[in-house]
């Protein structure tokens, strides 16, 4: 198990709470495989420790998580976390998604989610 999403980057103070809150998962379990994930989840079900959310860093669909033109130029809520490994990032990325338009964050725009 790699840990918690949220402890696998680093938020600025600034956008915490607009990252926390459009980011339901940072409490999903990162895991390198689905065996792995499936034997955690196993072991919670087996020791009756509740419920978790795992994400199979080999399921997660690879996307190009590059910088792009955005209106305003307003920075999405992806750029704006620092991960400490680049494999992390697509977890993100995913979660940070909303039907394909990336969310965005800004002081002054009004299109901004």
């Amino acid at each position: 198990m790699q840990g918690r999403l949220g402890n696998l980057a680093r938020i600025d103070d600034m956008y915490d709470v607009a990252i926390s809150t459009a980011c339901g998962g940072l409490d999903n379990l990162i895991s390198e495989t689905i065996a792995v994930g499936q034997a955690c989840i196993e072991h919670i079900r087996k020791n009756d420790l509740g419920r978790v959310q795992v994400m199979c860093l080999d399921k997660i669909a690879r996307r190009d998580v590059s910088p792009i033109a955005t209106p305003e130029n307003a920075p999405r809520l992806f750029d704006l976390i620092t991960v400490k490994e680049a494999k992390f990032a697509p977890c993100f990325f995913q979660l940070l998604t909303n039907r394909s338009e990336e969310r965005r964050v800004g002081k002054e725009c009004p299109r901004c989610v």
